[in-house]
């Protein structure tokens, strides 16, 4: 049995129990994440990983660094933090677009375009991460990575009450 989100298809096997079945007219099987908190996990788990190793190498670089640096670092630390957020925000609205129809074309294609967004910023990030493994990182280099992915990654919208 496959998951079928948009161009991707995996075993069902692979994600667990976290997916319930539709069926569309035509008789395809679609499989939706069944707890949103989930999606973001599952679907970005390269983007989530290296997040994660970026952010902490950038927690202990801002330790070690003299004052001047230190500021520039932790603006970084918490531009990528904010992107991270957006990102998973932006993913989690575009699931819920594609699943009030899973079945419509235009419902698959905007749930593409989201995975290609997260793979190019996770392609972007991959940068970062290169830089912080190096023994003295080069913080234009990261400044650059981090505009690269708010050029990149929508941001989110302010909320309103």
């Amino acid at each position: 049995m496959l998951i079928s989100a948009g161009a991707v298809q995996a075993p069902v096997f692979l994600f667990g129990g976290d997916f319930k079945k539709i069926t569309c007219p035509d008789g395809t099987p679609v499989f939706v994440v069944k707890d949103l908190d989930k999606l973001f996990p599952i679907f970005a788990k390269e983007w989530n990983s290296t997040i994660g190793l970026v952010l902490t190498y950038l927690k202990d670089l801002a330790a070690k660094v003299g004052i001047d640096v230190k500021e520039k670092v932790v603006k970084i630390h918490d531009s990528l933090d904010q992107i991270n957020g957006d990102l998973a925000y932006y993913y989690r609205m575009n699931y819920v677009t594609f699943m009030a129809r899973p079945c419509a074309e235009k419902s698959v294609e905007i749930l593409r375009e989201a995975n290609e967004k997260v793979n190019k910023a996770t392609e972007v990030l991959r940068h970062a991460q290169i830089e912080v493994q190096k023994s003295a990182p080069d913080v234009s280099v990261l400044h650059d990575v981090t505009q690269q992915l708010r050029d990149t990654v929508p941001r989110r919208p302010p909320a309103s009450f």
